[in-house]
């Protein structure tokens, strides 16, 4: 029978959602989380895993561990792909791996969430009694919570036979057992290796093959669709802002200001993060990437660089993170289970609207606190269709520019919000899919505060 690894995927996903949060807060605001992870850690992160999670974060921000956000990112991935790689492994075929694993623990793991996997994996095989797995109850009220947390649930199916270890049920103890464990030592040291490597070759040459197609018509908000599509690209240098010189580039680059110290270390492990977008009473607190070479890769990979359906939300390759465009535009999917985009259909109702007006969108460079001035509904239009694209709007040189957004904006709107934009206004525009019309478009409007 498989291991049934429900409460440690939940555990993972939550893991996961603390990086973000954690890695772009002082010292005195991790140490505050920490407190709060530590009394809230039965519900949010269950199991050794989350155990161990708690405590590496209290101990990162009271400065007594050399770990960083990034080894601990790294090893929840590699813990989840493991699992994922092992769901048809029954407890035999566990054992059989383990020595490798234990032996090798410091090679494949940075941060004690490797420790804690292997305790949790011999908890699970009986191995290990010093804490009770969970309770049956227990483990189906997890898989509920789980459900909306994942999308793509394996279905389970009939287990490979391994006729050469049905018949064992414990270690194996005595000389004749140290003698095999010996030898499996060598064979599964390298064999795990070769799995690791094989898996993560498998998730590099599956980005590569993905087509984006299927995923654009599903999930896709439209910018993604602009890059792909004739209508949606820009059809001439009329189009486009004006030109920056080089002289202008150079200038640029030598007043560009130091990275704020809370996405520092975020932006030297991803360079393409853009910035960090939080709406308080929402559940959009993400950071904001950029794509770097393939225009569409974050249509189906997340902020880490790792496959995922949901995507991440992005800003327009034409946007820079400095100086910031008059007009930043932000994509993300309009998921149906409300992560990434899937909330801001919400803002359709007035009410809710009025009590989210107030937007956070920094960049890594600069904070900003942003008002919604406005909910439109658009589509992306025809290649020599004659309208505003507001998805090739990044500059505004005089009044007439300005203008022609503020008359979009008007036309489009779905109500009077009681505020609008004013010539010299930064402006936000968070834009995702909407299905009333083909290639219909949902966006929010924003202008930074003074």
């Amino acid at each position: 029978m498989a291991l049934q690894w429900t409460t440690e995927e939940y555990t993972l996903l939550n893991i996961k959602k603390c990086i973000a949060n954690g890695w772009r807060m002082n010292r005195s605001q991790l140490h505050e989380y920490g407190k709060k992870l530590q009394r809230v850690r039965e519900q949010v992160l269950p199991g050794e895993l989350g155990s161990a999670f708690a405590d590496a974060v209290s101990r990162i921000a009271d400065s007594h561990s050399n770990i960083s956000w990034t080894e601990l990112l790294k090893d929840m991935e590699l813990i989840r792909k493991l699992i994922q790689s092992s769901r048809q492994w029954d407890r035999s075929e566990w054992l059989k791996r383990l020595p490798g694993l234990e032996e090798r623990q410091k090679k494949y793991f940075r941060t004690q969430l490797g420790e804690a996997f292997i305790r949790t994996l011999k908890i699970k095989l009986g191995i290990c009694k010093d804490k009770p797995q969970a309770a049956p109850g227990e483990i189906l009220q997890l898989e509920g919570v789980a459900a909306w947390l994942m999308e793509d649930t394996e279905t389970t199916q009939t287990a490979q036979k391994k006729k050469s270890v049905r018949h064992v049920r414990r270690l194996p103890g005595g000389t004749a057992a140290a003698a095999c464990a010996c030898i499996s030592l060598c064979l599964l040291s390298a064999w795990l290796y070769g799995q690791f490597e094989s898996k993560q070759n498998f998730y590099d040459i599956h980005r590569l093959k993905a087509a984006s197609a299927p995923v654009q018509e599903t999930y896709t908000e439209n910018r993604e669709t602009t890059h792909t599509t004739a209508e949606a690209v820009r059809t001439s240098e009329t189009e486009l802002p004006a030109a920056i010189s080089k002289k202008e580039k150079q200038d640029n680059q030598r007043k560009r200001p130091k990275i704020l110290a809370q996405y520092q270390e975020m932006a030297k492990e991803y360079p393409g993060l853009f910035g960090w977008l939080q709406i308080p009473g929402t559940q959009i607190d993400l950071p904001v990437m950029q794509p770097l070479k393939d225009k569409n890769f974050y249509l189906n990979h997340d902020f880490t660089g790792a496959e995922s359906a949901e995507g991440a939300i992005f800003a327009d390759p034409q946007n820079n993170r400095w100086p910031q465009d008059d007009n930043t535009v932000i994509y993300g999917h309009n998921m149906k289970n409300g992560h990434i985009f899937g909330g801001l259909d919400l803002y359709e109702d007035p009410a809710y609207f009025q009590e989210h007006k107030e937007i956070h969108f920094d960049t890594i460079y600069e904070t900003g606190r942003y008002e919604a001035v406005a909910v439109i509904k658009t589509r992306i239009l025809n290649e020599n269709e004659q309208g505003f694209r507001y998805y090739q709007f990044f500059q505004y040189e005089n009044k007439k520019q300005f203008r022609q957004c503020v008359e979009f904006i008007k036309q489009n709107q779905l109500f009077d919000t009681g505020s609008s934009l004013r010539h010299g206004d930064r402006i936000l525009m968070l834009s995702t899919c909407e299905y009333s019309q083909e290639n219909g478009r949902l966006v929010i409007v924003a202008k930074k505060c003074s």
